[in-house]
């Protein structure tokens, strides 16, 4: 989990690098601009989930993998959407390498997931109630909504889009035992894709 950190870390500075090659540099400072602009509430629940998992203690673990995984399979997914429509040889090389260190995440927190609710009724069902009602995608909370929106809808709209989303996150999810109606997550990318999109300045 450490190595991974560091890895995210580096998948962000790689591609500021490459905005600021490709003619849009960002401020010295956007890593301390980004958290700066993570919301109060955004923090508080952040918290609250850290003290859940110390009361619950173990059988918190699956909610917490299988979150995970949804998050590692929607980012990766989404560099693979990114890659297909910028169809840019340097970005396409670049995003190779993330996709790589992402899918190896993404098998970690599934197989956990997987381990910890297979036989475990309690745990099962706690992690679902947790998706249910408290699942958003990647980025929503940290991010203005407006900003996690208009990357859902240009990644993951339009028939191929939605296609992607459907297979290679929302039913690789409801694989896992308890998931197997689970509709959470291509409902919220319907949901958002179907709105309005306003576009980023």
């Amino acid at each position: 989990m450490e190595r991974w950190g560091v890895e995210e870390v580096t998948h962000g500075e790689l591609l500021n690098r490459f905005l600021a090659e490709a003619g849009h540099p960002s401020n010295a400072l956007w890593q301390d601009e980004v958290r700066a602009r993570v919301s109060r509430f955004y923090r508080l629940n952040s918290r609250a989930i850290t003290s859940l998992t110390n009361l619950v203690g173990h059988k918190f673990t699956a909610t917490h993998m299988t979150f995970g995984a949804i998050h590692e399979m929607s980012t990766t997914q989404g560099y693979r959407r990114l890659m297909k429509l910028a169809e840019h040889p340097v970005l396409t090389q670049l995003l190779n390498g993330i996709i790589r260190e992402e899918s190896a995440h993404t098998k970690f927190y599934l197989s956990i997931a997987r381990l910890e609710l297979r036989g475990n009724e309690l745990a099962r069902r706690l992690a679902r109630y947790v998706i249910d009602r408290f699942w958003q995608p990647v980025g929503q909370g940290s991010l203005p909504k407006q900003s996690t929106h208009y990357v859902i809808a240009t990644l993951f709209g339009g028939e191929d889009g939605r296609d992607i989303a459907q297979r290679a996150v929302s039913e690789r999810i409801r694989q896992l035992p308890g998931f197997s109606d689970c509709t959470r997550i291509i409902e919220t990318v319907d949901s958002i894709c179907s709105g309005p999109i306003i576009q980023l300045t």
